[in-house]
């Protein structure tokens, strides 16, 4: 417990050192404007580099530079999304056949158990480590949800007993709610706004990845439970052998007024990809124009109708995706024949999702919804344990995750940097709600088809009350947009392989 106190507090302490030598850094700029004359190397008494304060660069641009999602950022994709997805999916599938083969003495093969709290855990991780890690940062938020993840899996092949099986379960959750949204943030915050689309879609397919990983581990080892268990921690060792590799969040950075650190770090980033043009000495990015305010902003009035309406649809859209996963094995066919079916069309089916979102966030999700209800009530209506409803479920979890995927872009577009971390973590928590819920009725018959429908089709009605998001950089702070039309523009007349500066002889 205290070396978690002192890895959260370091930062802090970190921090608060950097801010108390503002007024030496106003000193040492003072003394270099004696020399070249004029006020025009530092903002709010941060060096800046010599660079007119005006042609600095701003942090949407400089994504674009290093290619939207050049091989630095394809780097942070791979550490901070693909394969913590990876992991959080087989953690998430691992109750599912573990249950199978319980030991007798435990009484008990239902999933329900394992699965409200390995869910329960992930709302609750979600929502404290996405808070934690808008303080901290996203890099040691991540690191901590990943030992807590491999603490509570280490822990669970050793301890042959139902509760304490039961509560490891709920702590693994809770390491993999943080290792979901912090490492989601963290990507998509390294993304540029060219590439964020089929990025922020494709990535997903870590989470089929990782489904597929587990079926097949189920098949080829049914009477292990307690070695099923352990079947994420080889992925987690990995993680951790290239942890060293994992940068932090410029935008947060940005945020926080570490603005030294956030252009070093990009112009490492442009060494790594090769843009000679960021790595000038004189290179320097534009600090937040606007200051944050405060972490409850998310009550604030610009953001409280996108907070309902979001965590509503994440509920939503989470309770039909666990159900079809969780009925799956139910349907006629083999058990692990169906998920790996269903994964598969995950998977697939992802680079469709990035066509319908290029053309509107919005739209592809009504389009997603309204294919929820139609195979909703086609299901509801077909002979149970039949061929239709296996191929509709099938065809539903491609639907599902399509969805998914367009609402972990749209929400990461729809907050800023100051509270996107806390907002898809309140998001995320909903979601839980619909998972622990859908493998509880898994065994009520068809009348949860018509749920699923119903829920589907309320959710493509109030999407019409969100604003498009599409062709919009993301903000950093509540009080302003930071990537405007302007810089839009601005990205146009200049080009991505450019750097607009004037560098003083």
């Amino acid at each position: 417990m205290l070396c978690v106190f002192f890895f959260f507090f370091k930062q802090k302490t970190a921090y608060e050192m950097l801010r108390s030598l503002v007024g030496s850094e106003m000193c040492i700029r003072d003394s270099i404007n004696a020399e070249y004359g004029g006020d025009r190397f530092c903002d709010g008494g941060r060096i800046l580099g010599r660079f007119v304060m005006g042609d600095a660069v701003h942090i949407e641009t400089a994504f674009n530079q290093l290619g939207g999602l050049g091989a630095y950022q394809q780097r942070v994709t791979l550490l901070a999304l693909v394969l913590p997805w990876i992991i959080t999916a087989i953690q998430s599938q691992l109750p599912i056949y573990a249950s199978r083969n319980f030991p007798d003495s435990w009484g008990t093969s239902s999933e329900s158990g394992p699965v409200a709290s390995f869910f329960s855990g992930w709302a609750l991780g979600a929502l404290v480590l996405g808070g934690i890690s808008e303080q901290v940062g996203r890099r040691r938020t991540l690191i901590a949800s990943a030992g807590i993840t491999a603490v509570g899996a280490s822990c669970v092949p050793v301890f042959h007993s139902y509760p304490v099986y039961i509560a490891l379960q709920c702590i693994v959750g809770v390491g993999c709610g943080g290792l979901d949204v912090v490492g989601w943030t963290l990507g998509s915050e390294w993304w540029g706004s060219d590439c964020r689309t089929s990025a922020s879609i494709l990535s997903q397919g870590g989470f089929a990845i990782g489904i597929a990983i587990s079926a097949a581990v189920g098949w080829a080892l049914p009477q292990k439970w307690w070695l099923l268990s352990a079947v994420g921690l080889p992925f987690l060792a990995l993680w951790f052998s290239l942890v060293c590799l994992l940068p932090e969040s410029p935008r947060w950075l940005l945020v926080h007024e570490m603005h030294p650190e956030a252009t070093r770090l990009l112009q490492q980033a442009a060494a790594y990809s090769n843009v000679p043009g960021m790595t000038h000495p004189n290179w320097a990015v534009q600090p937040v124009s606007t200051p944050p305010t405060n972490k409850l902003g998310l009550l604030c009035s610009k953001l409280r109708l996108e907070s309902c309406l979001l965590s509503y649809l994440w509920l939503a859209v989470s309770f039909v995706f666990f159900f079809l996963v969780y009925a799956t094995p139910s349907l006629d066919g083999g058990v692990y024949q169906n998920v790996l079916t269903g994964a598969a069309i995950e998977f697939v089916g992802l680079p469709a999702a990035v066509g319908l979102a290029g053309y509107g966030r919005r739209e592809a999700l009504i389009g997603f919804l309204a294919t929820n209800t139609v195979i909703s009530v086609v299901a509801a209506v077909s002979p149970q344990h039949s061929a239709q409803v296996t191929v509709v479920a099938i065809i539903g979890r491609f639907s599902s995750q399509g969805a998914f995927a367009v609402l972990y872009l749209y929400t990461t577009e729809a907050f800023p940097t100051e509270v996107r971390n806390l907002a898809i973590g309140v998001c995320s928590q909903w979601a839980r709600f619909g998972a622990i819920a859908a493998p509880l009725l898994v065994g009520l018959g068809r009348g949860v088809y018509g749920a699923c429908g119903a829920m589907s089709l309320l959710g493509a009605v109030v999407i019409w009350a969100l604003k498009e998001t599409v062709g919009h950089g993301m903000e950093d702070t509540i009080g302003g947009t930071e990537y405007s039309e302007l810089a839009v523009q601005s990205d146009q007349e200049y080009g991505s392989a450019g750097v607009k500066s004037q560098v003083l002889a």
